[in-house]
């Protein structure tokens, strides 16, 4: 694999594990709008919400407990990815020591 097309998937590969954490992130910490205080008015398309640094924030997406499936998927398209990431890095480092022996060796 030439190494533009390496560096072009790891790159890609970073900005996908970036959008897959501050979609499980809060996840995690999502609620039923059943559990929203009566003083705070939601959407009405909110499913959940979490609180942000002081601020409710409110998603689309049900809880964990609800669609546990579609949160499985995203955790494990995570995992996926970094460790894609770091196998690509591993073999692109090893690659890399290996050219430069040969050329030390001639």
């Amino acid at each position: 694999m030439p190494r533009w097309l390496n560096n072009l998937l790891m790159i890609i590969g970073v900005f996908a594990l970036f959008y897959l954490f501050f979609v499980i992130a809060p996840w995690l910490d999502a609620s039923p709008i059943s559990e929203l205080p009566p003083e705070v008015v939601p959407p009405e398309w909110a499913r959940t919400f979490y609180v942000n640094h002081g601020e409710y924030s409110f998603r689309r997406h049900g809880t964990i407990r609800e669609q546990p499936y579609c949160f499985a998927a995203h955790v494990i398209a995570f995992f996926t990815i970094f460790f894609c990431l770091l196998l690509a890095d591993w073999r692109f480092r090893r690659l890399r020591s290996r050219s430069a022996t040969q050329k030390n060796s001639l």
